[in-house]
């Protein structure tokens, strides 16, 4: 899923040593935290392909896919490539990794380190969610459960009565001083 939806994983991203060279194919090296490392020895191509409900009700694909060069196990590896497609108009959306990091997360409603937290949670980072601050929590759960708004009529009420509670207590001291 992770790797599908923003072209990493939770143990990529933690990986020690991030900058340790691990050799490839033609005296090529790649770093630890490069996510085609997730690809199988001796295959020429792999991908990671996920499709999901938006917020905005639409039906999306988020695809991540990684090949060697001329679709051989000892060719050198090419750049990832990724891709967002609308299903429900059929319509491939982007193809470019900085507009995909844009539109994902607008489409998805959850950052890489948001969804690790909540969806992931029970693959041990169940911890961290419950270690997190009460805010970094309570934003997390509002995005999870479309609430935001409530928070906001919740604050903007709280607002409200505390400027109507000021007022009343401005008329109670003038009628105290008559």
């Amino acid at each position: 899923l992770c790797l599908a939806l923003y072209g990493g994983t939770p143990r990529l991203r933690q990986a020690p040593g991030r900058e340790a060279p691990l050799p490839d194919v033609e005296g090529e090296t790649l770093n630890t935290a490069d996510p085609r490392t997730l690809l199988r020895r001796g295959t020429a191509s792999g991908h990671a392909e996920v499709d999901f409900l938006g917020r905005d009700g639409r039906r999306y694909r988020a695809r991540w896919a990684v090949r060697r060069a001329r679709e051989k196990a000892d060719g050198k590896l090419q750049k990832i490539e990724q891709s967002l497609t609308d299903l429900d108009s059929d319509r491939l959306l982007t193809t470019q990794k900085r507009e995909f990091d844009r539109l994902l997360p607008e489409r998805l409603g959850l950052s890489f380190e948001q969804f690790t937290r909540a969806v992931l949670l029970a693959q041990s980072e169940f911890a961290a969610f419950l270690k997190a601050d009460d805010n970094e929590r309570s934003d997390l759960l509002e995005r999870l459960t479309g609430t935001a708004e409530y928070s906001a009529i919740s604050i903007a009420a709280y607002r409200r009565a505390s400027d109507a509670k000021r007022a009343v207590d401005a008329l109670e001291t003038r009628l105290a001083d008559d």
